[in-house]
């Protein structure tokens, strides 16, 4: 055995104070008879690499920035980003891969992986399809699809390409269990196809059986028809979404909506609604090995529209025929009167009244996000619901209070006579109103994120109001003059919702959310705050990413922008979300509208909202550059891979 030999690399004094921690990681790692060994630590902020080769050991530790600019997608970075924080050359495909065990972590930068933005997963989590129907998001939130919507020909499986002959709105692994004992696995795909007529929604729907192991001179695997359906004429339905396959592949839904046409101007307007049908379909093996489909169309119960609805209610004097400034109905009225003893009487009197008119606005208008299919088979209707309420009020409250006492005494000469009391009075009329919306996104009927986008108040008070006592007083003097005091009040609240990310068969959802209370002018300068939040499968993390002034809020805060995929599941209670509300580096150098804009007069968080749960943990705020220390890792391209 030769003499053993360190290499060191720090960073500075402050990662030289660790260098004794880290030489004797080494001995404990010679001692432990390790002669190849790479080992990463996260130790007060720095990063520690050890690295045994037989004889030789390198010791490295720098700060807590990681060098390279990393994007957790195997997605062509949309920038271009190319140089890392030292500047030296780096592939534009920013993607990183994370593969660790309990024992440590192992890390690859600009792999070679490859992916579609959307996925397929299988009933036991084993397996993963991905593809690219052609349309950002999962669903057709920004967007109906139809037969052009632009989707790829080609199916990703375990980081590979597979090319096809038609257009991927859907894939699967089709499993059917054997007579004779085990199962039998098939690889298909659903396209859309235009019919060749001339109405809007002539579509047909091609389910297809690839094979990946039969390829062409160009590469494209051999596919073949099995089922096909057509839209039915009648009603012009037009499919507007791809289709998603249960976890065996043996169901599969997709939705139509209804076509109506306006004329606008000198042409027609297309628009979209309802009735809405889900149009389903079941696949099943011959005994030949054959698969063949069977679909059926069906009314999709969704949560109506509420039109525009105006109640108001009101409260006055019976002999009115409506409520106005002083017209009251009686709430109590009370009085007494009687002898305390021989010589002293008393009278009282207790009233109060009220009256309003109050209209109450109320609208809500539904929009469908997708019609999805978990992996056990179950259905998830998205729904994006829009509740506005306005309240406009008259309101008048008035009381009136009076106690008298008089003693006489007329059995002495002179008759003793006194007065005494006191009195009341108040009168608060208010005019005003309140506006709110209410956005709610619910699965299936149970809201899984709800946010107040404005909240507004205008209301103005005017209270008249006199009080008086006195004693030894005759006649009863009158009521002073009554003091008047108003009262203004106005408050403001809006909230901007950006949807980046959302899948129903895992809860998850990532949103960019805008708060203020004053409007913009673009002269002055406006309190503004931007929050990221995330949630998957019941856990929810925010974080604040600005909280300053700006002139104008940065563009688009309120459209939905699928720039990236923010969350990446693969088996229940385990997800990464990996969130920043922009399509570019996640630190320096700037290359986001976004922050670009905030950072003009504040200071905006680049770092991304991270968090992973993993073997019944969850790890939030992540470690800095996703260094992940002792913890069981994890492998993200556009979907969970573990």
């Amino acid at each position: 055995m030769g003499t053993n030999r360190e290499h060191l690399l720090l960073g500075g004094a402050e990662e030289a104070k660790l260098l004794p921690w880290a030489r004797g990681r080494v001995r404990a790692l010679r001692a432990a008879g390790f002669r190849y060994i790479t080992q990463r630590y996260e130790i007060l902020g720095l990063l520690v690499r050890v690295t045994i080769a037989e004889d030789d050991a390198w010791i490295e530790i720098k700060g807590g920035s990681w060098e390279y600019l990393t994007w957790p997608t195997s997605l062509e970075h949309g920038m271009g980003v190319d140089k890392n924080e030292q500047g030296e050359e780096i592939s534009p495909l920013c993607a990183l891969t994370l593969n660790a065990s309990d024992k440590g972590l192992r890390r690859k930068e600009n792999v070679d992986l490859l992916a579609g933005p959307h996925d397929w997963i299988s009933d036991d989590h084993k397996d993963v399809l991905t593809y690219d129907h052609g349309n950002g998001f999962r669903y057709a939130i920004s967007g109906a699809q139809n037969a052009t919507s632009g989707a790829k020909a080609e199916i990703f499986r375990n980081g590979t390409r597979i090319k096809v002959a038609h257009e991927v709105c859907g894939c699967a692994i089709f499993k059917a269990s054997l007579p004779q004992g085990g199962t039998a696995k098939s690889m298909v795909h659903a396209s859309y196809e235009e019919g060749g007529g001339e109405t809007y929604g002539d579509q047909q729907v091609v389910l297809y059986r690839v094979d990946p192991k039969d390829k062409d001179d160009a590469s494209v695997s051999r596919s073949e028809e099995f089922a096909r359906w057509a839209v039915p004429a009648g009603p012009e339905l037009t499919i507007t979404q791809p289709i998603f396959f249960d976890g065996k592949g043996q169901r599969c839904i997709t939705m139509l909506e209804t076509v109506t046409r306006e004329p606008v101007g000198g042409g027609v307007a297309i628009r979209l609604g309802a009735p809405r049908y889900a149009l389903r379909g079941t696949l099943s093996r011959n005994s030949d090995g054959s698969l063949h489909a069977e679909f059926e169309l069906s009314l999709l119960a969704t949560t109506p529209d509420q039109p525009l609805e105006r109640v108001n209610v009101q409260r006055h004097n019976p002999v009115d025929p409506y409520y106005y400034y002083g017209s009251l109905d009686t709430d109590f009225s009370e009085s007494d009167a009687g002898r305390l003893d021989d010589y002293t009487t008393f009278s009282s009197s207790n009233y109060g009244g009220s009256g309003y008119s109050r209209t109450t606005t109320t609208e809500r208008t539904v929009q469908i996000i997708g019609l999805d299919m978990a992996p056990d088979g179950t259905e998830l209707l998205l729904e994006r619901i829009r509740f506005s309420e306005s309240i406009t009020y008259l309101e008048e409250v008035e009381r009136r209070q009076f106690y008298s006492t008089q003693y006489i005494n007329d059995e002495v000469f002179p008759i003793i006579e006194h007065y005494s009391g006191n009195r009341s009075f108040s009168n608060v009329y208010s005019a005003g109103g309140t506006s709110k919306v209410t956005e709610t996104i619910t699965v299936n009927g149970t809201p899984l994120f709800s946010l107040e986008l404005s909240n507004d108040l205008t209301d103005v008070t005017q209270t008249r109001q006199w009080s008086q006592s006195y004693t030894e007083a005759l006649p009863v003097p009158d009521p002073p003059p009554a003091t008047l005091t108003t009262t203004r009040t106005e408050t403001t609240r809006r909230r901007t919702l950006s949807i980046r990310d959302i899948d129903a068969r895992w809860e998850s959802l990532a949103t960019v959310v805008g708060e203020y209370e004053q409007p913009f002018n673009g002269t002055e300068l406006r309190p503004y705050s931007v929050r990221l939040h995330a949630r998957c499968q019941g856990q929810e993390f925010d974080r604040v990413i600005f909280a300053g002034q700006v002139l104008l809020p940065p563009l688009g805060m309120s459209l939905d922008q699928m720039l990236y995929r923010s969350i990446a599941v693969r088996r229940p209670k385990e997800f990464v979300i990996c969130f920043s509300p922009e399509g570019a580096a996640h630190q320096h150098p700037p290359m986001s509208a976004l922050y670009d804009r905030l950072a003009e007069t504040g200071t905006p968080d680049r770092n991304p909202l991270l968090a992973i749960r993993r073997k019944g943990k969850t790890i939030t705020p992540g470690p800095d550059k996703f260094t992940l220390g002792e913890e069981a890792g994890f492998r993200l391209d556009p979907v969970h891979l573990l």
